[in-house]
């Protein structure tokens, strides 16, 4: 790396989380973020105070902090064991920060709860790192939302660089560090409520084949007044998620039930059409039990991609926590190991 672009190394503790907004896309949060970067010029340094404004600074932003209730910045000087000088800026801030999320997998999903820290200077001056002497770390203990989320105990950095125009005709790249952790949402409520709920409403339409032939209208009729209420519990469903372009796997199930509910109806639409009464009979019977082993195939295959994918993706959140545990235990050793015995 060019020696003339200075390295700010970065660490940060979540200190407390209180809420995950889902449909807002934003959680809150009281977090302690540490820069530290060489300073040449204070080696041997044996004054008590220092003018930090004499020297140079990284200008760093909290890129996603939307507002803040807290917002405390200060300095020191600190000598490492090669006695060379850096200058460390600490920060608490207790605030909102916007925190995009990603629902594909909704309601079994893990969401991000990251900081993205960035520079004033370009990349060509500055590289954020993540601080390899001191450990990030999350207080999981102090997170308020338990009922919804489960804040997983690790935190990662991502380093990127993201693009501004200058002028008209001019950009910019400048750098960007992410520090963030994962939060996995608990399923449970949205199973009984809405799943199975859904489940249930969506297997009614196979009684309907209980109805007499001869009262076709009475069968059209309750197939309608189920699909009205499929529309309905979708709309409610809605609530629970901001407004986003993509199928959430809520949805994918959702939408399932109500073609399956659609099928139903228009196959009691199309029985009259068919004048002799054993064919109509038989044809009956077939679209009731293809309708039936239809309906359990879907649900078969739903459950099974969607278990499969969660535990993909436990499996990797998993391993990425072993991987923070071990460089923990290598930067603190046995402390850490002590201050996380459950």
């Amino acid at each position: 790396m060019d020696e003339k672009v200075k390295r700010v190394y970065l660490k940060i503790v979540f200190l407390k989380i209180t809420d995950i907004e889902t449909v807002a896309e934003n959680y809150a949060a009281n977090v302690f973020i540490q820069a530290r970067w060489r300073e040449k010029k204070l080696d041997g340094n044996t004054k008590d105070k220092v003018n930090f404004s004499e020297y140079w600074s990284p200008k760093l932003v909290v890129q996603n902090l939307e507002n803040s209730v807290l917002n405390n910045v200060w300095k020191e000087v600190t000598v490492d064991k090669d006695n060379e000088a850096y200058i460390v800026e600490k920060r608490r801030i207790k605030g909102t920060f916007k925190e995009r999320q990603e629902l594909h997998d909704f309601p079994f999903d893990f969401q991000e709860i990251s900081v993205s820290v960035t520079s004033e200077h370009p990349s060509d001056e500055v590289v954020l790192l993540e601080d390899e002497n001191e450990i990030s770390s999350m207080t999981v203990t102090c997170f308020t939302g338990d009922h919804e989320w489960e804040i997983r105990d690790f935190v990662e950095a991502e380093i990127k660089e993201i693009s501004k125009d200058i002028s008209d005709f001019v950009s910019a790249t400048f750098p960007l560090l992410k520090l963030k952790t994962l939060a996995r949402r608990k399923f449970g409520y949205f199973i009984l409520n809405i799943l199975l709920v859904m489940t249930f409403i969506s297997c009614l339409p196979l009684t309907i084949f209980a109805v007499s032939r001869d009262l076709i209208e009475n069968r059209i009729f309750l197939g309608f007044l189920l699909i009205l209420i499929g529309v309905t519990f979708r709309f409610i469903t809605n609530k629970v998620l901001p407004k986003i372009s993509y199928l959430t796997t809520l949805d994918k199930y959702i939408l399932a039930c109500m073609i399956f509910m659609f099928l139903c109806t228009i196959w009691h639409s199309i029985l009259p059409r068919i004048d002799d009464n054993d064919t109509q009979s038989t044809a009956d019977l077939w679209a009731f039990v293809s309708l039936a082993i239809l309906y359990a195939l879907y649900h078969l295959i739903f459950i099974s991609v969607v278990l499969i994918k969660y535990l993909i993706r436990r499996s990797s959140v998993m391993s990425k926590e072993q991987s923070y545990q071990e460089k923990a235990v290598r930067l603190m050793g046995d402390a850490w190991l002590i201050s996380h015995k459950h």
